[in-house]
């Protein structure tokens, strides 16, 4: 209970940075997936989302099955949030 508090924690305070300048230093698509994965089956549904920024769950899900995952977050990263 509390890891997923403490995941809620981070990713309230995450989320703001990650919408308007891409994710927060630190944070790793892995990460970020862990951490709002409430149901531990390694992706993560709009439902686990709700505090993540409008809009990107619908643009991570490339496969558009309801779930992202992993891969799915790394690759939304790269093409949204490019290296500086």
């Amino acid at each position: 209970m509390k890891i997923a508090l403490l995941a809620a924690a981070a990713m309230a305070v995450a989320a703001p940075a990650m919408a308007a300048d891409g994710p927060p230093p630190g944070m790793t698509p892995e990460s970020v997936v862990a951490m709002s994965d409430a149901n531990k089956d390694g992706a993560v549904t709009k439902d686990e989302t709700e505090r993540w920024p409008a809009g990107t769950f619908d643009r991570a899900d490339a496969n558009k099955d309801g779930k992202v995952t992993v891969d799915e977050l790394k690759a939304d990263w790269a093409a949204n949030y490019p290296a500086k």
